[in-house]
Order: C-alpha cells, then structure tokens, then sequence
C-alpha cells in the first residue's frame, strides 16, 4: 500500500493536494449543516421519525445506530430504514443539503481559483501515475 501510494501521489505523498482538496470538502459539509435551510430540513425529518417512534437526533444518529453494525440487516433496520427514507423524501434534507453543500463548494472553488488548479494538476497527475500502477501490476500479474 505505501508504494502503490508513494507511486501515485510520490514520495511527497503529504505535500499531494488530495489532502487540500478533502479540507474543503470537510468545511463545506460543516458549514451546510449550520445552513437555515439545512436545519429546518433537519428538523421536520426529525418530526417526521418523531412520529413514527424513533428518537434520533438526526439523520447521521439514525444511519449510525449501533444496532445496525451487524453483518445481517434485522427487521426493525429494515423498517427503519424504509421510514428513514420516506422522511428523508417529506423533509427534503438530501436535496436541500445536497444543494447547499454544492452552492459553498462552487463558492470555494470561485474565491481560491489558484488553489483549486493546482489541486487538479496534483489529481490529474495522480490519476496517470495510477494508471501506470495498475499496468504495471498487470504486467506483473500475466508472468
């Protein structure tokens, strides 16, 4: 693993832009969980679960149970699941967050242009250094 990585992102593999480029994505889903929007959205899914008896504080309680860490599905999962969904879907919160999230990300991207390019070069050259991995474990794997 740590050669396919050195590899790919080069013996600098801390210096790679990937790392730049996920500190964004982090801020921008912070930051659209304190949107209005996003809150108010939270806030009916909650209502809506409410409703049909369960107790989560939001949706990443709910996906997060411990209950649901097992390696078969259980039928209260199940049905849980489905109302999740169906809440989700009355609460609108993936489109909302979704929307929100992409707004501030297209925000970042406009305010650090600079920034933002040499991330693509960094991910476009990681892309073809990857490329080479794989021929080259291919080749390795056809002798």
């Amino acid at each position: 693993m740590g050669q396919a990585q050195r590899e790919i992102f080069g013996e600098r593999e801390e210096g790679s832009k990937w790392r730049e480029l996920l500190k964004y994505h982090s801020r921008s889903f912070l930051d659209a969980s304190r949107d209005s929007n996003v809150i108010k959205a939270m806030a009916r899914w909650k209502t809506c679960m409410e409703g049909l008896g369960y107790k989560y504080a939001d949706i990443w309680e709910a996906n997060n149970d411990p209950r649901w860490q097992v390696s078969e599905a259980s039928a209260t999962e199940i049905s849980t699941a489905i109302n999740d969904v169906q809440c989700k879907g009355k609460s609108r919160i993936a489109e909302i967050l979704l929307s929100v999230e992409t707004e501030l990300q297209s925000d970042y991207i406009r305010k650090n242009a600079a920034e933002f390019s040499k991330i693509k070069l960094d991910l476009v050259k990681a892309y073809e250094n990857s490329l080479d991995v794989v021929r080259t474990s291919d080749l390795r794997a056809d002798e």
